[in-house]
């Protein structure tokens, strides 16, 4: 089972660097500097499954970027290449 707070956690601080996108601020590093520490925390919890929690981050971002209205690209864009990135760490375990 995975933990839905620490989730939330991560995906709060996503929407908001994809909210600071739509104003046109860069969100590539800043989207990695919050996957890395994400990443970090996750696999440093004993309570639950890292590969779990990552799986239901990736799938949380995913989910989020499919229900992004179009007409908010940068921030559609954020939100997955956020999920990208943590599919990358998926792979890696």
């Amino acid at each position: 089972m995975h933990d839905e707070g620490l989730i939330h956690i991560y995906i709060s601080k996503i929407q908001t660097i994809a909210a600071k996108a739509l104003a046109g601020e860069p969100f590539e590093s800043p989207t990695e500097n919050v996957v890395i520490e994400a990443v970090s925390h996750i696999k440093g919890v004993k309570t639950s499954n890292p590969l779990e929690n990552l799986q239901a981050f990736a799938g949380r971002l995913n989910l989020l970027a499919e229900i992004t209205h179009p007409s908010q690209p940068k921030y559609q864009a954020t939100i997955q290449y956020a999920c990208e990135l943590v599919r990358k760490q998926v792979a890696s375990l």
